[in-house]
């Protein structure tokens, strides 16, 4: 009732959990009170049973669903407070702030990040815009630049891709049996322009594609803000180029990542994608064809988060 197949997916997958532990077990010997923001996250809980002091875990949803779920999973023994508005999560850590020896590069701010309102996945980088709204509430018993934010990046990659199918919906129909519809194809494409995201959202793991370059850094999105840079791919030397796949990674620093893309690819051979998030897909208009010029790509700028 309260989130997607998706998502219940992604709470129980094996492979993410245990990324999400090791991130846990490495920050809990740094940080002793942790603030996790998203929703429907199990972090909270994985931070609990790595030892953390206290845990603030918000949840922000006017059904009750979450809050009473969240409290099912707690008891008097657990070090996690939910807690049910960003005021009550600042007036907690006031309350810790008053205790010995506290130091503000004990807190640390964490998330998935994930939001059930977010439909790529670095729409996700709401995630940064909250935890300065926490900073500049509790500003005046923390020193900002002591607190711990994880992720530390959120890094938008892509790649050239031909795929077996998908490329077809963003295909003129041009003359079918007999038939001219190209004044249909003309008033279609106008309502895409219109109405679809660019790059636009799709479950890649449903449509098979042939990896044909290497992957490429195109957005860097961080506390500072977001750095956008134009891509080269070079010139393609095999396939057709559909289009442009384009995910994101969550970069937790000493080595840990979550990909919300590809789970192995290799040049020439077709992409295993994860099946938790959506990815998007830049199509070209026309196809590009085999030792074409460069492939130079502009990720288009992105709008501000709530």
């Amino acid at each position: 009732m309260m989130t997607s197949r998706t998502r219940l997916a992604a709470i129980n997958d094996p492979e993410r959990l245990s990324i999400y532990k090791n991130i846990a077990l490495d920050l809990v010997k740094l940080h002793k009170y942790f603030i996790v923001l998203g929703d429907f996250t199990m972090l909270g809980f994985i931070l609990d049973k790595a030892g953390a002091d206290k845990v603030l875990l918000l949840a922000q949803d006017s059904s009750g669903l979450l809050k009473n779920t969240y409290h099912n999973f707690t008891d008097g023994e657990n070090s996690i407070t939910v807690m049910h508005s960003m005021n009550s999560v600042v007036e907690e850590l006031r309350k810790i702030s008053t205790s010995a020896n506290f130091s503000s590069d004990q807190v640390c701010i964490i998330g998935e990040p994930y939001f059930s309102d977010s439909v790529l996945p670095w729409d996700n980088r709401r995630f940064y815009h909250m935890a300065e709204e926490v900073l500049k509430l509790s500003k005046d018993f923390l020193l900002e630049y002591q607190v711990a934010i994880f992720p530390e990046k959120i890094s938008v990659k892509g790649c050239c891709v031909q795929f077996d199918d998908l490329w077809k919906i963003s295909r003129p129909v041009g003359t079918c049996l007999g038939f001219d519809v190209h004044e249909f194809d003309v008033l279609i494409r106008a309502g895409e322009n219109k109405c679809f995201a660019t790059p636009e959202p799709q479950p890649l793991w449903e449509y098979p594609c042939v990896c044909l370059s290497s992957v490429e850094e195109m957005v860097e999105v961080t506390r500072a803000g977001v750095n956008v840079v134009d891509v080269d791919f070079g010139p393609l030397k095999m396939g057709r180029c559909d289009g442009v796949a384009v995910w994101a990674d969550y970069q937790f620093g000493n080595g840990h990542s979550v990909t919300t893309g590809p789970l192995s690819l290799g040049l020439g051979n077709y992409i295993k994608w994860v099946t938790h998030d959506m990815q998007g897909v830049h199509f070209f208009e026309p196809p590009l064809e085999p030792n074409s010029k460069s492939v130079i790509y502009k990720f288009p700028s992105m709008p501000p988060t709530r």
